[in-house]
């Protein structure tokens, strides 16, 4: 068909649909007029040509196998009315001559016409349900997905409760003061850990909840616990889930320092790196154990080490699932050091 390509056709096709054409132009034209009619098969080929690229701007999204078949019938439709048609040219007497053939050819249009357009029309009618259908499935993922992500956050309480309760039966004796603050400190962290289990908290919320664990862990561990706390003002307002580092530093204090009879030092730091935060902590411990590294290879969903880890793990598979975020563990350290990763978001 002329300027087919133009409009997204297939040039070898349009070529294909051409030939074919000419030929069923040339026998419907043999029916209607008992004659061979060149000139009169090429414009009904090109008419219906100009017609069909007019239409299918209308389908020309759908897929190949689809628009192949419209492109096909609307054609054939065409040449077959333009045909039709000719029987006027020769006058009323000739038309009323061939009134049979000519009624024939434009039934037998109709017939094709009307399958055409319900082929149409069905599969617009299955492109909005299939769409339709995909939102709902990717609504109800994602919700399930949030849902998912509230109990991973729901599980994460902070378990140094019962120490801290210890030693500030220890410290209201000695020292009333700190002790209120011991008080405070632990209260603030229940507050945040119910607030920001299901919404995003700013990183220097996360890092102040971090610092008032640190100073219970320091209450309760004395000079064996030494720590550091580094935050770029740059990424301070970065957005994350609650209680997303803190589970990380938790985990550094209990498993690099509290079991050391002479302690050690955890560090923790975020800075921007390449447009994205990461968020690094690091204790000079003996490392993690070689099942609990496993366990956080393991693919989402599955029912291992259901420790601190691994639903920091699962939290940011769960919050970023197009895999912008990261969690990684240094294996080439001696010690523990984890470095999370995550886009650099203020909103």
């Amino acid at each position: 068909m002329v300027g087919a390509a133009g409009a997204g056709l297939n040039p070898w096709r349009a070529l294909g649909f051409a030939a074919a054409g000419f030929l069923v132009s040339l026998a419907a034209l043999a029916f209607l007029h008992h004659d061979l009619r060149l000139a009169t098969a090429a414009m009904a080929v090109l008419v219906a040509g100009l017609v069909t690229l007019a239409v299918r701007r209308s389908w020309a999204d759908l897929p190949g196998f689809v628009t192949s078949w419209l492109d096909g019938g609307v054609f054939v439709v065409g040449m077959l009315v333009v045909v039709a048609t000719t029987a006027l040219t020769a006058g009323v007497p000739y038309a009323v001559l061939r009134v049979q053939e000519t009624l024939a050819l434009l039934g037998t249009a109709a017939m094709l016409g009307t399958a055409v357009g319900g082929l149409a029309y069905t599969h617009r009618r299955l492109e909005l349900e299939v769409r339709a259908a995909a939102e709902h499935l990717a609504d109800a993922r994602r919700r399930a997905l949030e849902s998912r992500l509230a109990a991973l956050s729901a599980q994460i309480n902070p378990h140094f409760l019962f120490n801290t309760l210890n030693t500030l039966a220890e410290v209201v004796h000695e020292d009333e003061d700190q002790a209120e603050d011991l008080v405070s400190d632990l209260a603030q962290m229940m507050r945040y850990a119910l607030d920001s289990s299901s919404t995003r908290v700013s990183l220097a919320q996360e890092f102040d909840i971090v610092r008032r664990l640190l100073r219970i862990e320091s209450a309760r561990l004395g000079e064996r616990l030494v720590f550091e706390l580094d935050l770029d003002p740059a990424v301070a307002e970065a957005r994350l889930p609650g209680l997303l580092v803190q589970p990380l530093v938790e985990n550094a204090v209990q498993h690099g320092v509290a079991r050391r009879v002479e302690g050690g030092r955890v560090r923790v730091t975020a800075t921007q790196v390449d447009g994205a935060v990461r968020v690094e902590v690091e204790d000079d411990g003996t490392g993690l154990a070689p099942e609990v590294l496993a366990s956080l290879d393991a693919p989402l969903g599955d029912d291992i080490h259901p420790g601190g880890l691994r639903n920091v793990v699962e939290r940011v598979r769960l919050a970023w699932p197009e895999g912008s975020a990261s969690f990684v563990c240094d294996t080439g350290s001696p010690h523990t050091r984890i470095l999370l990763t995550f886009p650099l978001e203020t909103r």
